[in-house]
């Protein structure tokens, strides 16, 4: 067991890097749903702070009767939201990193989720191959590809 353990986090290390490493190149908020959707999230991710009670939103817009309504609230587990904020926080003032480096947290999301897949059915098959198969076919379906370089909360549910 403990040989397979060993043999299974040197190609989880493996794993994640070409997760990393095989990120889509895109830069920016491209037009339609990935961008909108992305830009939304950043910005909950940003408003996640401890003055705002960890939880995040996207637009707070200031009323005629001159109070503040706010808009698009997160949906995610306030601790994700919150350690995603503060870890982020560094790069705040450069909007390109920060959004690449809020992709490279969903990516060890996405790899997580693999892992655990996969290390879930060796505990009940002992069998490297019956376990790699329902990891591989979860990592590879529509809504994980499609979704890989989205950067929002939803993707913790799926």
């Amino acid at each position: 067991m403990k040989n397979v353990l060993q043999e299974t986090w040197i190609h989880a290390v493996g794993i994640l890097l070409l997760i990393i490493l095989l990120q889509p190149n895109k830069t920016g908020f491209e037009p339609g749903h990935h961008g909108w959707v992305t830009s939304q999230h950043l910005a909950i991710l940003q408003n996640a702070s401890i003055d705002n009670y960890f939880v995040g939103y996207s637009g707070r817009y200031l009323l005629a009767d001159g109070t503040l309504e706010h808009f698009y609230f997160n949906k995610a587990p306030f601790p994700f939201e919150a350690m995603s904020h503060y870890l982020l926080w560094p790069f705040r003032d450069n909007l390109s990193f920060y959004g690449y480096a809020a992709a490279q947290i969903f990516n060890i999301i996405y790899f997580a989720t693999i892992l655990f897949v996969y290390l879930g059915f060796y505990t009940i098959s002992k069998s490297q191959i019956l376990s790699a198969f329902p990891a591989i076919l979860l990592a590879s379906g529509f809504y994980w590809m499609d979704y890989k370089n989205l950067v929002e909360q939803n993707r913790l549910g799926l």
